[in-house]
């Protein structure tokens, strides 16, 4: 009987049960418990049918031969744990050993019922196709470990995949498109990706960010109530602006203007005077300070930054397309995810550093720096004010959140603000 009570096996409760009642016929505990390891094994099979299921998922994925017929299976097994499993594990004795498997039997209905085919369409032909998925809580991108390496045409394109973030990746040409999307539980049964351009297409030193209808823009925290905001696609550079690609411009104005155009500092006094940053050389041309070619060029003010974009055939985004690049499709907290991590960008290091130098500091569309380095103008200002996005080395880290903005004088440079370009796409 102790024995029978402790196991949470009904077949061995019903072989010790079986043999006390031989022993003691018309023993009631027995009985009643015997009576319970029927109910329960019946239940017990479906949890283990639930488990197989499950431990299918990455191996079928693994040999890319995850189907419907296998998405069925999850949805009707998810629907049995649900309707019949749990309320009947529920049923049993608060002290039944068996009781234990509610919580497991949750976890798989759940796990099994998010599964959704994801279809992928309009491929472009000869790009190398990964998935990155984010992980845990944080929702950090795995994009080390980017899997499903084809090459289009794709002989299936239908994958099975369970709820959280993922980054499609579509590589050619020196290329690559980063298509962010989430599944949540109990969505569609099915989610569409048809892919909107070809990498080939994207220009150089550019990621893409597909446009939106309907979002959310801003945060009480750090400007008035949100508003509702529709962007169409455009393009953005990977990274900030830096002095090497800035000196292309200066020096290719004339002359006299170079001298207005070159980044500058602040005098010391708390006036308005300013004085360059770069050195004038003997044949009239400007170069930064040795080793700064890959630091992000900073000490400018919103119409030089207009300026170099107008001149590299480009804009400064809106502060609305700077948050939609930062926070891809799930709407993270920081680029990197939903949790502030100090090593993650250069946020109030007091440093700063070349771009790209933070590569954890990357967003769903492949935008690097957004969280830190520096902070960056944007194509909105009012009156003398400039808008500002984005953290960085010299600002709290409260202000590498994808939602602050902040303001800075649109005719003075900064220390530590710089930007960079967006572009139609055509």
């Amino acid at each position: 009987l102790a024995e029978a009570r402790a196991s949470p096996d009904p077949s061995v409760q019903e072989a010790r049960l079986t043999r006390l009642l031989g022993l003691r016929p018309g023993h009631r505990e027995a009985e009643d418990l015997l009576a319970t390891a029927r109910r329960f094994e019946p239940l017990r099979d479906e949890v283990e049918d639930a488990r197989r299921l499950s431990a299918e998922y990455r191996e079928l994925r693994d040999k890319r031969r995850l189907t419907d017929e296998w998405a069925r299976r999850a949805e009707a097994t998810a629907a049995v744990l649900e309707l019949r499993t749990i309320p009947n594990l529920e049923a049993l004795p608060e002290t039944y050993p068996g009781r234990g498997l509610v919580g497991e039997a949750r976890d798989l209905a759940s796990r099994l019922r998010g599964f959704r085919i994801v279809t992928l369409r309009k491929l472009p032909d000869d790009v190398e196709v990964l998935l990155a998925k984010g992980t845990g809580a944080s929702r950090e991108i795995d994009w080390a470990g980017a899997g499903i390496h084809r090459r289009t045409p794709l002989a299936a394109q239908d994958i099975v995949l369970e709820p959280g973030s993922y980054v499609l990746l579509l590589r050619g040409s020196g290329r690559t498109l980063h298509l962010p999307f989430r599944i949540e539980h109990r969505t569609t049964d099915r989610t569409e990706i048809e892919c909107p351009i070809d990498p080939k297409a994207i220009p150089e030193g550019m990621v893409y960010v597909q446009g939106v209808e309907g979002m959310e823009y801003g945060d009480p925290r750090f400007a008035d109530a949100p508003q509702r905001v529709d962007l169409k696609p455009f393009f953005l550079d990977e990274h900030e602006v830096t002095n090497e690609q800035y000196a292309l411009y200066v020096n290719d104005l004339d002359p006299p203007l170079r001298r207005r155009a070159v980044p500058r500092r602040l005098l010391p006094g708390g006036g308005e005077q300013t004085a360059p940053l770069w050195n004038e050389l003997p044949d009239a041309t400007w170069t930064f300070p040795e080793g700064a070619a890959r630091l992000p060029v900073t000490g400018i003010s919103l119409l030089d930054a207009e300026a170099y974009a107008a001149w590299a055939g480009k804009r400064l985004p809106s502060p609305a397309e700077w948050e939609r690049a930062a926070r891809g499709a799930d709407r993270r907290d920081y680029t990197f995810g939903m949790e502030l991590d100090p090593s993650a960008s250069n946020a109030h290091t007091g440093t700063i550093a070349e771009a790209g130098g933070f590569p954890r500091d990357r967003s769903p569309f492949g935008a690097l720096d957004m969280a830190g380095n520096v902070a960056e103008l944007t194509s909105e200002s009012a009156g003398a004010m400039a808008t500002i996005k984005g953290g960085s080395f010299d600002l709290p880290r409260y202000r590498a959140l994808a939602v602050a903005s902040g303001r800075v004088r649109a005719d003075l440079p900064s220390r530590d603000v710089g930007f960079r370009c967006a572009k139609d796409v055509e």
